[in-house]
């Protein structure tokens, strides 16, 4: 989280909500983040490690199921998903 807060910093101003700032309200800001993602090489590098993050931690972690994916996301990665009935 404080690696994305980080990335923000130039589109976030530093200590908002006790500094008043002016804001662009964009009136298309799906076709702006689109426009960015395809212009910008910043936002396609942050974005590409993003993505290249997530693979890893899929493909290390073995979460090939959505059912692993929510058990490891609510930190019961180390139990047995499938149980074995004796």
């Amino acid at each position: 989280m404080s690696i994305h807060l980080i990335l923000d910093f130039p589109d976030i101003p530093l200590l908002y909500p006790f500094i008043l700032y002016d804001f662009v309200i964009l009136e298309e800001p799906l076709f702006y983040w689109f426009n960015q993602l395809l212009i910008n090489p910043i936002v396609i590098i942050t974005e590409s490690i993003g993505v290249a993050s997530s693979i890893f931690i899929i493909k290390v972690n073995k979460l090939y199921h959505v059912r692993e994916i929510k058990c490891y996301l609510k930190g019961d990665y180390l139990s047995p998903i499938i149980k074995v009935e004796k």
